[in-house]
Parts: structure tokens; C-alpha cells; sequence
């Protein structure tokens, strides 16, 4: 049941990413960071969602989210 949950929210995301414009897979992102992708519509979606996000937790004062997921995802190293 789990890989299925798993293979099922995977499957979810691949057609969120070609409907949104995004040509390249979690496992490509994950090595060489949002930023280094090809470009197009779903990856800049992505980077300012991102960034949205990190810019709401500094507004709310919520230092003490750990933002290094978000930073990892979008520069990698």
C-alpha cells in the first residue's frame, strides 16, 4: 500500500509538472538544483513559490523553520 501511495503521489506530481511545463524529474532536480534546470514556465513557478515561502516565514518571524530543504531543492549544494 505504501509504494502504491508512494507511485500514486509520483505519478500526481509528473502530470502537475507536464501541465505546468516542467520537463524534468524529482531525481534530476535533486542533483543539480531548481536554478540549473533547463528553463520554462513550471520551473520559475516552482522558484518563486519557493521563495514565496521562505519570504512568508521571515515575515511571520519564523526563524527557527529550518530552510535548507528549500534552499537544497532550488541551489542544490
Amino acid at each position: 500500500m505504501e509504494q502504491l501511495d508512494i507511485d500514486t503521489e509520483e505519478s500526481c506530481k509528473q502530470r502537475h509538472r507536464q501541465d505546468s511545463g516542467m520537463s524534468f524529474d524529482r531525481a534530476e532536480v535533486e542533483e543539480k538544483g531548481l536554478i540549473n534546470m533547463p528553463d520554462c514556465p513550471g520551473k520559475f513557478q516552482q522558484i518563486r513559490d519557493s521563495l514565496k515561502g521562505l519570504l512568508d516565514q521571515v515575515e511571520r518571524q519564523q526563524f527557527d523553520v529550518d530552510a535548507s530543504p528549500i534552499l537544497i531543492l532550488l541551489y542544490d549544494d
